[in-house]
């Protein structure tokens, strides 16, 4: 768990100074499309699964923020926005007709496994 947390949190930062691989390839594929090209590569079965969006997730971290969240983008996808704190964490969870609240029900058994997961870990320690 905590190499997957390391990785986590790498992938994150990438992702959040511009460095996430997808982005490139979003600019790469933008200014493709601005020359009227379309490469292959941007065309292809490989990238519309990279594109298709079914998990969409934000932090809602900020002490000023009590409630909000966002919707997801497209019918598949489910929008989580999400905090964590000193006390604990919170969840929202929207969808267009999917179980919305079967999903945060989904989140919360893993945190809690997770959670006694980490108590045994370090009760080992």
């Amino acid at each position: 768990m905590r190499a997957a947390a390391a990785n986590h949190s790498r992938v994150t930062r990438d992702a959040l100074t511009g460095n996430g691989m997808d982005r490139h390839l979003f600019a790469l594929r933008k200014l493709a499309e601005a020359e009227g090209d379309a490469p292959p590569l941007f065309t292809g079965a490989a990238m519309a699964k990279l594109n298709k969006i079914i998990l969409s997730t934000s932090t809602l971290s900020s002490d000023a923020l009590e409630n909000g969240g966002f919707g997801p983008v497209n019918d598949e996808c489910y929008a989580i926005g999400y905090g964590i704190n000193a006390d604990g964490m919170r969840a929202q969870a929207m969808s267009y007709g999917r179980d919305s609240q079967g999903f945060i029900d989904c989140m919360e058994r893993g945190m809690h496994d997770m959670r006694d997961m980490l108590k045994v870990d370090a009760g080992d320690a």
